[in-house]
This record gives structure tokens, sequence and C-alpha cells, in this order.
């Protein structure tokens, strides 16, 4: 109903335009233009109204994420939750309820429930066989009632463990793995120990051979020349006759020393030659 006054113009306009179409009258074009301009006014308003809720809606949608983003961080602070006290009084109520139920169940079944770790339960079968083991068994005897109850059901040992020990196809598993590489490794031969190489003696360097000394050659004594003649003023020179000195024999010394001698060697002619010149 709230929408009607919207409705309305449209609806009108609509009608008059048809009626436009089909007659000439000025008077209903005019009342089609005027219903034309209320249906696009309510067509704004109608815009402007949604716009609006839309705006509100998601305000509102926004106010609601921070509400639970807020809650959200106080409960991770560790801050109280919303529970009342309604609802702490029965979850009271239950645990009460529970206690009552699992004492009534021990004292029929004569066992106590509660929590034990594998471990300890374990070791404590494990004790009451030990303690089965060491009492002496009791046989029936003819005096005794049928219906008695024996030691082990007054001791509580009937049911609490079990009639014969079950063997884990885990545990056997593993010990025949155990066992087989055990076998492996004793039928594995030992390693031959590898020889050490046998060490290389170091080459004695031969002593090089002394260089044998050079002969010196022997100095040559050079001739002395002969003394010149007084001669006077009015005497005329008288000429010498020199005699030639024998050359010495070559000596066994060597080539070398020859060589040099005779190169070196002047004779007295050519002494006298060049005194004259």
């Amino acid at each position: 109903m709230k929408n009607t006054w919207v409705i309305v113009p449209f609806v009108a306009a609509l009608a008059g335009t048809v009626v436009m179409l089909f007659t000439n009258s000025a008077n209903i074009l005019k009342l089609s233009l005027i219903l034309a301009l209320w249906a696009a006014v309510a067509g704004l308003i109608v815009i402007y109204r949604l716009r609006r809720d839309n705006e509100e809606a998601t305000r509102l949608q926004e106010e609601r994420e921070k509400t639970f983003a807020a809650e959200l961080e106080a409960a991770r602070a560790g801050a109280p939750s919303g529970v009342d006290a309604d609802s702490d009084e029965l979850l009271r109520d239950i645990q009460e309820e529970l206690r009552s139920l699992r004492s009534t169940i021990e004292e029929m079944s004569g066992h106590v429930f509660e929590y034990e770790p594998a471990a300890v339960h374990a070791a404590a079968r494990r004790i009451q066989e030990i303690e089965s083991f060491t009492q002496p068994t009791y046989e029936p005897s003819e005096d005794r009632p049928a219906g008695a109850p024996s030691s082990d059901a007054i001791a509580g040992r009937i049911g609490s463990q079990p009639s014969r020990e079950t063997q884990n196809p885990l545990t056997a598993l593993i010990s025949e793995h155990q066992a087989k590489q055990e076998a492996q490794e004793a039928q594995k031969p030992e390693p031959a120990p590898i020889p050490e190489p046998e060490p290389v003696p170091e080459p004695v360097p031969e002593p090089e051979p002394e260089p044998e000394p050079e002969p010196e050659p022997e100095p040559v004594p050079e001739p002395e020349p002969a003394p010149e003649p007084e001669h006077g003023r009015h005497e005329q020179p008288v000429t010498e006759v020199i005699e030639t000195v024998p050359e010495p024999a070559p000596r066994a010394g060597g080539r070398r020393r020859r060589d040099a001698a005779g190169d070196n060697a002047v004779s007295v002619a050519e002494l006298l030659a060049r005194r004259n010149k």
C-alpha cells in the first residue's frame, strides 16, 4: 500500500498514452502529457528511496561486521564468553548426572572406570599376570559348594585380564626382519686387508767429476838488444857479425806453447833493420 501513489501515476500515464494514439483531442493530449510528467517525478522519487534504502542497508552491514570483529578480538584476547548463568547450571547438572551414572556402573561391574595412559594400564596387567602365576591354584574340593565364587572372582581378576596372550602381528614381523638382518650380517665375509705399498728408495745422485786444470803457458824470454858500439868521428862503422842463435828444440808440453813462441819470436836481423831506420 505504501507504493500505491507511485504505481497509480505510471498506470494513468500508460492509459493516457494509449488514448492519445487513437484520438485527436487536444485536451486528452494535455492530460496524457501531465500524467507522463507525474510518472517521471514518481520515478525519480522511487530511485531516491531505493538509493537511500541501499545506503542504509550497507551501513547496517558495516556496523554488524565491525561488531562481529570486535567480539572476535575480545574472544581471542580471553574475554569472558556470552554464556549466561542458566547454561552454567545446566552444565553442572549434566556433570553430576554423569558422575552418578559412572558410580552406578562401577558398583554393578566391580571395575573402576577412570582415565589411565596405555603404558600404565599395560604395566598393571603385567603385574596382575605375575601375581596370578605366583599364587598357588586351589583345586575345588568336594565339601566346597558349587556356587561359591573363586579367589580370582573375589580379587576382581576375572574379566580384567585376557584369558590368553594375543600376539601382535606387527611385533612378529619386526622381530623376523631383525633376525634376517642379523643372519645376513653374520654371513658377510670380513674384507681382506689391503696391502700397503712398499716405499721406493730415492736414487742417490752420482758425484760430478772434478774439472782438470788447464796448463798455464810458460813465459817466453825476449832477446836482449846488442850494445851499440861507440864510433869515432873519423872512424868508419865496423859491421858486426851476428851469429844466429839456434832456436831451442820444442818441448813436449803442447802445440799451443810452440805456436805462441813462434809467433812472438823476433830475430836479430829484424832488430838491426829497425835500428837503421
